[in-house]
């Protein structure tokens, strides 16, 4: 039972990340150039280092500045002075996503909720034998009868 209910906890998180995605998507329309100013240095509760490029664009003369979440990798993609292709939410400019991060964030998200899904099911098969490369329910054969457990 603890592997369905762990299962739901999964694939919700993947199908509301998906649509998160696809509906930031729909409602960032406009392409503009992003430039990396800075890099963020975070310590987690475990000591962990994680790093988070600074990214600053302008749209119609008005200068946003934002949080690229993509960090978290020893191995930076990103340095000062980057350019970093993005789509934006023409009426809310701190709305936008990375060209660039939008299918691999995608795909993440899809994973999770296909784990979600077999760890649903899994429970379903635990009362299933594997006879000769077979899958069916075991059965007893009673006063003649046969009986399904």
């Amino acid at each position: 039972m603890f592997l369905f209910f762990g299962g739901i906890i999964f694939a919700l998180f993947g199908v509301l990340g998906c649509a998160d995605l696809v509906q930031k998507k729909k409602k960032c329309t406009e392409e503009t150039t992003a430039i990396v100013t800075e890099i963020s240095k975070e310590i987690d509760n475990d000591n962990n280092l994680s790093y988070w490029p600074i990214i600053e664009y302008n749209i119609n003369g008005k200068k946003f500045k934002n949080k690229l979440l993509s960090g978290n990798s020893i191995f930076q993609k990103y340095n000062i002075g980057n350019e970093v292709e993005i789509f934006y939410n023409k009426e809310n400019g701190d709305e936008f996503y990375c060209k660039e991060r939008y299918y691999s964030s995608l795909f993440w998200w899809l994973i999770i909720a296909i784990i979600g899904g077999v760890l649903m099911i899994l429970p379903f098969f635990k009362n299933f034998e594997f006879k000769k490369n077979n899958l069916f329910p075991r059965t007893k054969k009673r006063r003649g009868k046969l009986r399904f457990p």
